[in-house]
């Protein structure tokens, strides 16, 4: 019977490994940075629409800026990511081609869970939505 010389491959899994694991673990921890930053994004957007929805329905004395806002507000608050302290948000009624709207603005500053990645350093949503009642109400033409 006849053997076969063969060298040994006992170290080839493991350099293996040792090769490809920082590749691996780099891909997965990228992919959990944008992950959040997605999630975060998502979250500000949520709360910029639900803030505009509540405030283009107020009623005729109620500011429909400062109503949502405050919905905003509380909605980040709920989700656990609203910071008061780093969270700027701005909200006014202005007029686009003659019609009356409520535009909304929120700016939080993003940081990733790693940082291996390039990301943004801030997050920025806006949401614009028209007056349901024009011509009465808080903002009135010529109030």
């Amino acid at each position: 019977m006849k053997r076969h010389n063969r060298p040994a491959r006992r170290g080839h899994a493991l350099l293996e490994f040792a090769l490809c694991l920082p590749v691996v673990l780099s891909l997965l921890l990228g992919v959990l940075d944008y992950g959040w930053y997605f999630f975060q994004q998502g979250m500000l957007l949520d709360a910029a629409k639900d803030g505009c929805r509540v405030g283009v329905s107020v009623g005729a004395t109620e500011d429909p800026a400062l109503r949502a806002e405050a919905v905003a507000l509380e909605i980040l608050e709920d989700s656990g990511l609203g910071r008061p302290d780093a969270l700027a948000v701005d909200g006014g009624v202005t007029t686009l081609s003659g019609i009356r709207v409520l535009r909304l603005t929120l700016d939080m500053p993003f940081t990733p869970l790693v940082g291996l990645v390039p990301a943004p350093t801030h997050l920025k949503v806006t949401r614009t939505m028209v007056l349901e009642r024009q011509g009465s109400g808080y903002y009135a033409p010529g109030v």
